[in-house]
Formats: structure tokens, C-alpha cells, sequence
């Protein structure tokens, strides 16, 4: 929906029908790495909590943050990690998780995760406009709960990650030079 400043809104007394409070598009963990096109997709999906990852730290610009890796699970048996940041993260109690799924299974339904690419695998990852619905009984997780039928699987928790150092380059020892000489460096012709 667009507004511009020629839209008019009007109030509307006695709706025959309530509108919907939120709306899905719920995308195919099949069809999602297909999607990757310009700089910000969105997406939305619904699964099975499979795995819960530890609680991370990582560097970015501002500094260190914490994240969370979590893998839901479709019908089919697919899963597709979703990498949650600190916003979020206490929508993602590790301990209340476990304990339901000793005896149901744990659905969540996401809306408007970004779509990221990582080693050529897409994955997801929250940011501002990302919705995470976590009730059991909302209407789209009741309905992927009956779907699913009363298996019962519990959750894994996922090691955490291991990074590999980077091998430092192989650095030359530096040289005085002067700006003169620097400005007429020729590396094509002398390979300097």
C-alpha cells in the first residue's frame, strides 16, 4: 500500500468482516534459495524448531553482539537455519524449547526474514521488520501442529561453531621510500 498526500482515509462504522491482523506468505524451503535477487528480500516461513544453537558473540561495526542459530524443520523433513539477532533473542528461550518439545512438537512462524547467501547456501536472518510468532495456539501454528500430527521430536542443540583462524598473509618487510620515488613507481613495466 502506497499514501500519498492525496490519500484519503476514512473510518468505516459496522464491518460485515474483521481484517486479518497479519498476513503470510509462507514461502517453500524448496523454493527459497531461488529467490535471491537484490539487495534486501524478505521472506516467510513457518517449521518445526529442530535445532537451538548457543548464544554467540560476533563482531561487526559497532562492536561485539550476540546471535542465535536455530533451524526450523518442513513437513518434508528440510530445515533451513535462521540466524537471530539480539532483538529477538529473548523470543528464543532455549530452556522453555526444550521443555515443551519433551512433549510436543515446537512451531514458529516468521515474517519478513532477510534472505542472505552464505558459501552459496541461503539462510535467513532476523532484522527490524521481522515478526516471530511463537504461540501454539495461533491459528497458522495450530494448523501446521495438526498437519504434522502428533509425532513427537525432541530438540537438538547445536554445538557451537568453530571459526578457523585466518593463516596470516605473508607480509614483506617495509621499506623507507620517499614520496618522490613513490609517485614514479612504474609496477607494469619494472614490476615493482
Amino acid at each position: 500500500m502506497r499514501m500519498t498526500k492525496w490519500t484519503k482515509a476514512r473510518r468505516i462504522n459496522n464491518l460485515a468482516v474483521q481484517p486479518p491482523l497479519f498476513y503470510f506468505n509462507f514461502k517453500e524451503f524448496e523454493d527459497i534459495g531461488t529467490t535471491i535477487r537484490g539487495s534486501r528480500v524478505v521472506i516467510d516461513v513457518i517449521g518445526r524448531i529442530s535445532s537451538i544453537g548457543p548464544i554467540e558473540q560476533i563482531n561487526i561495526q559497532t562492536g561485539l553482539i550476540d546471535i542465535r542459530d536455530i533451524l526450523i524443520e518442513n513437513i518434508r523433513g528440510k530445515t533451513l537455519r535462521i540466524t537471530v539477532w539480539p532483538t529477538f533473542l529473548p523470543l528464543i528461550n532455549e530452556t522453555t524449547i526444550l521443555k515443551i518439545s519433551k512433549h510436543s512438537l515446537v512451531f514458529f512462524a516468521f515474517s519478513s526474514l532477510e534472505l542472505k547467501s552464505y558459501n552459496r547456501e541461503p539462510f535467513l536472518k532476523t532484522y527490524s521488520a521481522t515478526k516471530i510468532y511463537t504461540d501454539q495456539i495461533h491459528p497458522h501454528i495450530a494448523q501446521y501442529l495438526e498437519v504434522f500430527g502428533e509425532r513427537n521430536s525432541p530438540v537438538n542443540v547445536l554445538q557451537p561453531r568453530v571459526f578457523q583462524p585466518s593463516k596470516p598473509s605473508k607480509m614483506t618487510t617495509p621499506i623507507n621510500i620517499a614520496l618522490k620515488d613513490l609517485i614514479t613507481l612504474e609496477p607494469y613495466s619494472n614490476k615493482d
